[in-house]
């Protein structure tokens, strides 16, 4: 729909009204307003920041940190009943994501205690040119980039990565390069097909896959090329 209410016919760039920009923030605002607590807002924000300080620091492992977060803002912000409708309400949620990393953890430790993952790893790298080993980081970038393309997020992660990473690590690349690089894939994970919200979008917004992937295609090689100079810049990425 565009401005006056009537239908955006394909190709039309529709514009977005203040007023709708204000139906929109009130939707959000009114969303789940009993669950809110605005006057414990510092006091989250607080407990937030000292969470990330955290973990960023290394002090405590994530599964501790988040385990006695979640208990202090569950028992500071409602009450037993309310606290039991929040863990049920996202309990699934969180019962989805532990399988996926139960399941990968079973896998890796099957790959790697077998010697299957350095055997892979070994005869992968005896076929790259020793000339190219000073731009493995770089090459590892790209190909982040193409299998979280091409590839659900989950199955590069945890089944790519574990097999790709110690290539890298016998031509002197260290794991927050292999991190860095691998984060590089953003610049592209997001016209592909495996992300299944992307389809919602397309839906809400009336454009189809295509029109999407041909408006994200034009900026595509300038974000990828402004995460890889930035990264190289910074020295999180070598080249030489």
């Amino acid at each position: 729909m565009n401005a006056r209410g009537s239908a955006t016919s394909p190709g039309e760039r529709a514009i977005v009204t203040p007023q709708q920009i204000e139906d929109m923030v009130t939707v959000i605002q009114e969303n789940d307003r009993e669950f809110k607590r605005p006057r414990l807002f510092l006091f989250n924000l607080a407990l937030t920041v000292i969470m990330l300080v955290t973990l960023l620091a290394g002090w405590a492992s994530g599964a501790i940190v988040f385990m006695l977060g979640t208990a202090i803002d569950l028992a500071v912000n409602y009450s037993a009943t309310e606290q039991y409708d929040r863990i049920t309400a996202n309990g699934g949620d969180a019962v989805s994501v532990a399988s996926i990393i139960l399941a990968a953890g079973c896998f890796l430790g099957v790959f790697n205690g077998s010697g299957m993952a350095a055997t892979v790893a070994n005869s992968i790298a005896g076929l790259i040119p020793e000339s190219m080993d000073s731009h493995t980081a770089l090459a590892f970038a790209l190909l982040s980039a193409i299998a979280c393309y091409a590839l659900p997020v989950d199955a590069y992660y945890f089944g790519i990565l574990p097999v790709v990473a110690p290539i890298a690590y016998q031509f002197g690349i260290i794991p927050t390069e292999i991190g860095v690089a691998s984060f590089m894939s953003q610049a592209l994970r997001y016209a592909s097909l495996t992300v299944a919200w992307l389809f919602l979008l397309m839906n809400r917004t009336e454009m189809t896959f295509g029109e999407y992937q041909k408006e994200f295609f034009k900026w595509w090689a300038l974000m990828f090329s402004l995460f890889i100079g930035t990264a190289i810049v910074t020295g999180e990425l070598p080249i030489g």
